[in-house]
């Protein structure tokens, strides 16, 4: 093992970020803005290898960093860099995003980040945190309705419910925060959903792919996916230690949703 680097297969890292805590550790793609867009690990910050040198001058990431690329070779070269201007708790993901079979989200690293300046207290931010998660639960309602597999109407319908138990969360943060009530009545992101993205125009680029329980399962686990990468992209952003304390406490609640909804996708598959 070289001085400070650890390499660890896709399952090592999984059980890595298992035992962590969101915020507490760097993950950096350092693959080309394509391929980042493409897919990416969720939380993944992006710093294209042929870059990275200039900006390890400027910045200090958070330690330990877990680095990866398409196959490993330019996330060891980026490992190597990262030991060479003094980390010492580096980790390479052996066989890149080629070899890992978990959730991933998508889309550039500013996707959906205009809706949040970098300024915001904490009850602003829960405020169009929950419209976002309204815009959300109205879709799975209307899918719902629209539904003709009794299956799938019923999977619809449990996750609106999700919805619903996020949008408490939040609301329970927001009273918290001293917000008012019609704050939460009032808000409209336009049409963004969790993750910061556009759920039509998600749809229309996957149009057939997300038909049945399973399907519809597996349409959730993306968003919940996409949403985890994007409370993380927003925490990195925010200029207030209160304010990137709650990004990751809104990350942390996605992913254990995505945790549930992974296993209920186990019980289909029984």
């Amino acid at each position: 093992m070289d001085h400070g680097i650890e390499n660890l297969t896709v399952d090592g890292v999984r059980k890595f970020f298992s035992a962590r805590t969101t915020g507490r550790y760097t993950l950096l793609d350092v693959r080309q803005p394509w391929e980042y867009e493409d897919a990416h690990l969720p939380g993944a910050r992006l710093l294209p290898l042929p870059v990275l040198a200039e900006h390890l001058e400027n910045e200090t990431m958070v330690e330990p960093v877990v680095v990866y690329c398409r196959t490993g070779a330019r996330s060891m070269a980026a490992a190597k860099l990262l030991a060479g201007v003094g980390y010492s708790r580096i980790v390479n993901m052996l066989g890149g995003m080629s070899a890992w079979e978990g959730h991933v989200a998508f889309g550039p690293m500013d996707l959906g980040l205009g809706v949040f300046s970098g300024q915001e207290a904490p009850v602003a931010i829960v405020v169009k945190a929950h419209a976002m998660e309204k815009v959300l639960q109205d879709f799975y309602i209307l899918q719902a309705a629209q539904a003709k597999d009794a299956g799938e109407k019923a999977a619809y319908e449990e996750l609106a419910g999700f919805e619903e138990k996020h949008m408490s969360v939040l609301e329970t943060l927001h009273s918290r925060f001293g917000g008012a009530q019609a704050e939460l009545i009032a808000s409209d992101e336009k049409g963004l959903g969790e993750g910061g993205v556009v759920i039509e125009d998600f749809l229309n680029e996957h149009a057939g792919a997300f038909e049945g329980p399973q399907g519809v399962l597996q349409l959730a686990m993306m968003m919940e996916a996409q949403a985890c990468d994007y409370y993380q992209r927003c925490m990195r952003q925010m200029t207030r230690e209160d304010a990137r304390d709650l990004f990751g406490v809104l990350a942390r609640e996605e992913l254990a949703h995505l945790k549930l909804l992974g296993r209920r996708m186990d019980v289909l598959g029984e």
